[in-house]
């Protein structure tokens, strides 16, 4: 049986995509922050992201357990697909 070719759930971004913690936003776990950020992303996904060092605040490694605040800016880089 061929796995069907259309997928339901949106493709992940590739590159490197940039937000700022909106002003006024208690401050949160990295982990719960990206979720917000990439409602589209799984969790999982972004905390994959996180242990490979691929998410920065104001140009530093972050932790899933860090707590990012209003006004951190942070970096996320989504690497490219990897062929199956």
């Amino acid at each position: 049986m061929e796995a069907d070719s259309e997928d339901n759930r949106l493709e992940a971004p590739v590159g490197d995509l940039q937000f700022v913690v909106p002003e006024g936003t208690r401050a949160h776990r990295a982990d719960k922050a990206l979720v917000a950020a990439f409602p589209d992303q799984s969790r999982a996904g972004l905390q994959r992201l996180l242990a490979e060092g691929l998410v920065l605040r104001n140009g530093e490694t972050l932790a899933k357990s860090d707590r990012v605040r209003a006004g951190d800016r942070i970096t996320v880089s989504f690497p490219p697909p990897v062929p199956s």
